[in-house]
């Protein structure tokens, strides 16, 4: 797939990269070192409401139209991996821990019955990796006007 390419001025390009630093950094004061790289849930740990509020208070500050992203393909809804990750664990424990005493028991008198019983596998829901909004991401997406991912744009410096 070919990228689509940008032509930026240095200083314009900079100064954008600046005011989404500066943005950042005022609005997670506890992160150091934020380059464009960063990530904005897993390193920034912005999650569930408070990634909701980051991502409205930029797309208001810079113009940002963030109408066409599904957030799902970005970032983990407020209930994945917490009270139903716990709660998953304690209605399967039961189970895990009948398996393996009749894995044990097994065991001794047939290695292909309790091969079996060891391979058996409990269902347990399990999220798609989501892809993550970098710092980079943001730059991009104020060039654009529209959210936008920095890996599908090849930046040109003009001369």
């Amino acid at each position: 797939m070919k990228r689509a390419e940008i032509n930026i001025s240095y200083t314009e390009l900079k100064s954008i990269y600046n005011k989404v630093l500066s943005f950042t950094n005022t609005e997670t004061p506890w992160f150091k070192n934020i380059n464009s790289k960063t990530k904005i849930e897993k390193d920034l740990e912005l999650y569930g409401i408070d990634n909701e509020a980051f991502f409205e208070r930029f797309s208001n500050q810079f113009s940002v139209d963030f109408s066409q992203v599904d957030y799902r393909d970005y970032f983990e809804m407020e209930t994945e991996g917490g009270l139903e990750a716990i709660f998953s664990f304690f209605v399967y424990l039961p189970f895990i821990l009948l398996k393996t005493v009749v894995f044990l028991l097994f065991l001794p008198f047939s290695y292909k019955i309790s091969d079996k019983i060891r391979r058996y596998s409990f269902y347990i829901k399990q999220y798609p990796e989501r892809k993550d909004v970098t710092i980079g991401d943001l730059v991009v997406s104020i060039i654009q006007g529209r959210f936008s991912e920095r890996n599908d744009f090849k930046i040109t410096i003009k001369k």
